[in-house]
């Protein structure tokens, strides 16, 4: 997530066919640098795209309030739709989808695609993923097209842990009975002075030694 920025503020502008949408970034947002090809339906071009606080509310049965846990950080998510008008539309969509859309997953997964809409400055979407996008999808009589675009904002990939955490480090009842019953092992040479011990208690030889090696 990129820190907030101010809104840019839109052009009192009329919008007619022909009109070049890279005067006015409100109407064509900008992925991977690029201007996405038409122009936005309005209304309804954009859904989603809301900054969720990722807050978890758990409330108890029966008491007042709730609390509250920062539970994660979801992702933005959103479409936009764009309607083709013009032939110089459809041009600029086939060239779109050819060197934006189908840039590689691996490659999105790397570092994102740039993404700039002024509507989507305040809540910092700067870098996207594609999830998926639609090709020209007929409307009305008279050549009107929508596509759609979903796109997930994108972040760095967490950093690998070596660390490991053990789960328990207690024994349940069975194991410890298990390990219990199991003699453990013991140096040779400590057996080799207990037999001699056990010799000389017993009246054999008195060839003990503390030094004894076997």
């Amino acid at each position: 997530m990129s820190s907030p920025q101010p809104t840019l503020l839109p052009p009192l502008t009329t919008v007619s066919v022909g009109y070049d949408v890279g005067q006015n970034p409100w109407l064509a947002p900008k992925l991977s640098g690029v201007s996405l090809p038409g122009t936005i339906v309005v209304p309804g071009g954009l859904q989603g795209f809301k900054r969720q606080t990722g807050w978890d509310i758990q409330a108890g049965k029966g008491t007042a309030g709730a609390q509250l846990i920062l539970k994660d950080q979801p992702p933005v998510e959103g479409t936009v739709t764009m309607q083709l008008v013009t032939e110089a539309d459809f041009a600029a969509w086939d060239a779109f989808v050819f060197a934006v859309l189908s840039i590689s997953r691996e490659d999105q997964k790397a570092n994102g695609l740039s993404w700039y809409y002024p509507g989507h400055a305040s809540i910092g979407l700067t870098v996207v993923v594609v999830e998926n996008y639609t090709g020209p999808v007929p409307q009305k009589p008279g050549g009107v097209f929508h596509v759609t675009i979903q796109i997930i904002e994108w972040s760095p990939p967490p950093a690998t842990s070596i660390v490991q955490t053990v789960a328990s480090t207690s024994l349940d009842a069975d194991d410890a009975s298990t390990f219990s019953n199991q003699p453990a092992n013991q140096d040779p040479r400590i057996t080799a002075l207990q037999n001699q011990i056990a010799g000389y208690q017993s009246g054999g030889t008195n060839n003990f030694s503390p030094t004894a090696t076997p």
